[in-house]
Order: structure tokens, then sequence, then C-alpha cells
């Protein structure tokens, strides 16, 4: 069973279904405002990522799962600046 946890986490999941979830939520809402740019959808995107912040969340995203800087949330760029 540790095993296959092992592997999981080498394919980008982790051991807390919810984060998963909540990443799956940003990659589509991400993909979603690349094609549309409306404010409506990075308000959304914020509000999600603030979320898994709140919930303990502290790595770095994925490149394809983030906005551009200026819509990406402060509580998001402080986790990784001094």
């Amino acid at each position: 069973m540790k095993a296959e946890n092992t592997a999981i986490s080498h394919y980008g999941y982790s051991n807390e279904p919810v984060y998963d979830k909540l990443i799956d939520k940003l990659g589509y809402l991400a993909g979603l405002w690349r094609r549309h740019k409306t404010t409506e959808i990075a308000d959304q995107y914020q509000t999600v990522l603030r979320t898994l912040i709140l919930l303990s969340y502290d790595d770095e995203l994925p490149v394809d799962v983030e906005l551009p800087e200026e819509l990406m949330p402060v509580e998001y760029i402080s986790l990784f600046t001094d």
C-alpha cells in the first residue's frame, strides 16, 4: 500500500485528495482564463487558491496551473518571497 502512495505522488498527486481536487480546479480555471481572460474567472481562481492556502497548502503550483503573476493572490506570492 505504501508503494502505491509513493507511485501516485510521482505522477503529481498528493496524499490529500482535497488538494488534488482544488489544484485540478485551478488548472481548469487557468485554462479557461487563457481562452477568455475575464475578471470573473480570475476572481474564481483567486478564491480557490486562497482556500487551498488556508488549508495549509504551501507548495509551488505547476506553471500551467498558474495565472500571470499580477493575477496571483498576494498570499501565494508571499509564500515564496522573503
